[in-house]
């Protein structure tokens, strides 16, 4: 069922965007997570899906500590516009006391 729903998924997403064209729809495995390159090193877009819900989060997780907190603050300095585009609140993880920073958004509908 997750490989069903990962091709149809990312099958969808290749209409939009040329960031998943490098994954091989037949080699999805059962993970209930993808990654997927943004095409800047260091940062990764990660799909989850389960039975409670999903998520997309990116990971900045560019260099060292101090240059992913710089990014994340580069970033969240258009927190507004972005949000905007999505029409939905995004969850901003700084996280401090971690090398990576997080930006994530929630999808509460069962999917699997």
């Amino acid at each position: 069922l997750r490989t069903i729903f990962w091709k149809k998924l990312l099958t969808e997403i290749n209409k939009h965007t040329d960031l998943t064209h490098g994954l091989a729809l037949d080699t999805i495995r059962t993970e209930n997570w993808i990654n997927v390159g943004s095409g800047m090193s260091g940062v990764v877009f990660v799909m989850n899906a389960s039975s409670r819900g999903a998520s997309i989060s990116l990971d900045i997780n560019v260099g060292s500590r101090e240059e992913n907190k710089d990014f994340f603050d580069r970033l969240i300095t258009h927190k507004e516009a972005i949000e905007k585009s999505f029409s939905k609140e995004l969850e901003w993880h700084r996280l401090d006391s971690k090398k990576v920073c997080i930006v994530l958004i929630r999808f509460q509908s069962k999917f699997l």
